[in-house]
């Protein structure tokens, strides 16, 4: 029985693939380092991991990128210039039988600003974000596990919804139920490769799943 969802922030909730593309774009050029990608269909295709990857592929040395380009993170990717996606927003505020958390290698202090912005913050058991490299970033299980437990459901009850191969490899890896989503960072195609266990092409596939996964046992309001 699913009692619970983890979502991923960028790309699934968070609609911040293009500003992601400009910011990281603006960081080469501050750098002075030549951007690599040379469109956003490259960028989706050839999408790097983390942050921290990006830093290392646009050339940039930096033992803690996040806290070198805080204050320009914050500028481009901050709840002033972008929007949940509403569909997303609608379906969690209509979706009374399940707990939901957060698992996202962004910035946590951005994360809780959004969904305090939104109103949202109820809404949410657990949120895990960047916290200073603290807890392991996916591929690793340690963000799921720890949403898992903060929201008191075990894994195996709990689907995770990513937008990116490694959503995919850790929802694997921490016992989980993976729905990848084609509207945010990764395309479909590339998705597939990974073998997720759904694939959901708008936000209400996700719940079409789960009441599938439950037998059509779920309620979901209108």
């Amino acid at each position: 029985m699913i009692q619970g969802i983890i979502f991923d922030w960028d790309g699934v909730l968070y609609d911040s693939f293009g500003y992601y593309y400009k910011f990281l774009k603006i960081l080469a050029i501050k750098e002075g380092k030549k951007f690599p990608f040379k469109s956003l269909n490259d960028f989706r295709e050839r999408m790097p991991q983390n942050f921290p990857e990006a830093v290392k592929i646009l050339g940039i040395e930096s033992n803690n990128p996040y806290k070198d380009y805080k204050a320009l993170y914050v500028k481009h990717m901050d709840a002033h210039n972008i929007l949940l996606f509403n569909k997303m927003k609608h379906l969690i505020n209509k979706t009374a039988s399940l707990k939901f958390g957060i698992a996202s290698s962004g910035l946590q202090s951005i994360i809780e600003e959004v969904l305090e912005k939104n109103k949202m913050t109820p809404k949410f058991q657990s949120v895990i974000g960047y916290r200073n490299g603290a807890i392991k970033i996916k591929p690793a299980p340690d963000m799921l596990l720890i949403c898992a437990k903060e929201m008191k459901i075990k894994p195996k009850n709990l689907i995770y919804v990513g937008d990116f191969y490694t959503d995919i490899m850790a929802a694997r890896n921490a016992g989980m139920i993976s729905i990848a989503v084609t509207w945010g960072y990764s395309a479909k195609e590339i998705l597939k490769e990974e073998d997720p266990d759904f694939i959901a092409e708008k936000p209400d596939d996700i719940w079409k799943i789960v009441n599938k996964l439950n037998n059509g046992a779920a309620k979901h309001g209108n």
